[in-house]
């Protein structure tokens, strides 16, 4: 079920704007307001869950097909020779302002050591 609050939800539903990178019926790949490396594509369940280790725990399905979206993504976008960073985030420990759960894809450089 949608959450009214989630930005992830509104984009699902269509009522908040983003480039979609791909979709379908499970799963959603967008491009971030503000990008954080050349290549940055956000992916995330259509369903809103109410927390990461809820998702990870209780879906596993639809978490293997958020990452296997993700390696196929970056397949596309021509990062598998070079490499890529995928990253989950939980918690106020890292700085977490979404709480429906989303997989951060980044390519494109050289990255940082930081992942904060």
């Amino acid at each position: 079920m949608a959450s009214m609050d989630c930005v992830l939800c509104g984009i699902a539903q269509g009522d908040e704007a983003a480039e979609r990178v791909y979709e379908d019926a499970r799963v959603l790949a967008v491009t971030p307001l503000r990008p954080m490396a050349p290549v940055h594509v956000l992916l995330f369940p259509r369903e809103h869950v109410a927390d990461l280790p809820t998702f990870l725990l209780e879906d596993v399905s639809a978490v293997g097909e958020v990452m296997r979206r993700a390696a196929l993504i970056a397949a596309e976008l021509g990062l598998t020779g070079s490499g890529y960073r995928l990253a989950w985030n939980f918690g106020p420990d890292t700085k977490q302002r979404i709480m429906h759960p989303h997989l951060h894809l980044f390519g494109g450089a050289v990255l940082s050591g930081s992942l904060a």
